[in-house]
């Protein structure tokens, strides 16, 4: 959620809204905890959000899994 120049929220946004991209899933990754941060996330359109610091490496690859696998559904 915090990258230089275009925050993870806006990014998110413009890449939901647009009209010539296709749609993608986005599983957010941040050390942010905040509960209205991820509730935020999640309304537009994340499919998860996972606490970096809270997962192992194995745990992340198993979201990821999840994700690429309920995109191929």
């Amino acid at each position: 959620l915090m990258m230089p120049k275009l925050d993870g929220s806006t990014f998110l946004k413009t890449i939901q809204e647009s009209k010539d991209l296709p749609k993608v899933p986005v599983l957010v990754s941040s050390n942010i905890s905040s509960v209205k941060k991820i509730s935020d996330v999640m309304t537009m359109g994340a499919v998860g959000y996972v606490i970096k610091s809270d997962e192992s490496l194995q745990s992340i690859v198993q979201d990821i899994e999840r994700v690429i696998g309920e995109d191929k559904k």
